[in-house]
């Protein structure tokens, strides 16, 4: 899997309704820790986009929870890995009823070697670790990445760390309505009106 600091090595475990990924323990290496399992009825597997350069074998894994690249080693494994995938998650989804689209997917945050915060521009370090806007990808420091909020093209219910830019966005965006209130019936006594 590659992230943003750099490639680190992940087991990944394809069910029929679930793909599982974790990596060794550091003391204990003959065992495993879960990092995320991801439904496949929500993954979309895409090869990398024209014009980007990595790693022979690698290919994108999106899902409305977390996107990222995944390096097979070889062009071999990525296609075996890709076309397994690939028909878990058609399979589930015809059973489910559901589809997915790129659109529908979490952002692959831009693995680039900025050096400073895209809203700020106060410099990453020791001090000032670089995080990435689950909206727009751009790299920010955590004090212009506050808020966890609902990205509303995703249809998830996840929290996902935005920018300040990107919340102000999402939350001008949203449409809020009057809610009916949920009171109980109102108990009317014998000759008395029910009106307020």
């Amino acid at each position: 899997k590659t992230s943003r600091d750099g490639q680190r090595r992940y087991h990944f475990l394809l069910f029929t309704d679930a793909l599982v990924y974790a990596r060794p323990k550091v003391v204990n290496t003959s065992k495993l820790e879960l990092k995320k399992i991801i439904d496949t009825e929500a993954i979309l597997v895409l090869p990398v986009p024209p014009g980007e350069t990595h790693a022979p074998g690698t290919f994108r894994l999106m899902s409305r929870v977390k996107s990222f690249y995944v390096c097979a080693g070889d062009e071999e494994g990525a296609c075996a890995w890709m076309e397994a995938i690939s028909a878990a998650a058609q399979q589930r989804r015809e059973q489910q009823g559901t589809s997915i689209t790129e659109n529908n997917c979490a952002i692959i945050p831009a693995i680039d070697d900025a050096t400073a915060c895209h809203i700020c521009t106060k410099s990453f370090g020791f001090l000032s670790r670089k995080e990435f806007c689950g909206n727009c990808g751009n790299a920010v420091c955590a004090s212009c990445a506050t808020e966890k909020l609902r990205i509303p093209r995703l249809e998830d219910k996840t929290l996902f760390k935005v920018c300040s830019n990107c919340a102000r966005e999402i939350k001008s965006q949203r449409q809020y309505g009057v809610r009916p209130q949920n009171r109980s019936p109102q108990r009317v006594r014998p000759g008395a009106s029910a009106q307020r």
